[in-house]
């Protein structure tokens, strides 16, 4: 017997380096797999329970990934938006 669980792709955020990102996932990656999110970052998944989520505080947003996942939904993006701004990269 099966015990089926439905997951919403869409709601998949990979966090990384503290960062929540938005991706595009055709299915659930494995771990190990590389993944790349909207503003282009690459990396790794792994997986850790929910409790673990708020070791380290709460993630910040990616101002990339925002502003890519609103264009690509039909959503205004405010003028004034950092993530319209220059990307600095360490």
């Amino acid at each position: 017997m099966n015990a089926l669980i439905y997951l919403n792709l869409d709601h998949l955020h990979p966090v990384i380096n503290g960062v929540w990102h938005h991706a595009r996932f055709a299915a659930v990656p494995a771990p190990g797999d590389a993944i790349t999110t909207l503003c282009g970052e690459t990396a790794v998944a792994v997986f850790e329970p929910m409790t673990r989520r708020g070791t380290s505080g709460p993630p910040l947003q990616c101002p990339f990934c925002d502003v890519a996942h609103r264009r690509a939904s039909g959503w205004a993006v405010r003028p004034d938006h950092p993530g319209l701004l220059p990307r600095r990269r360490p």
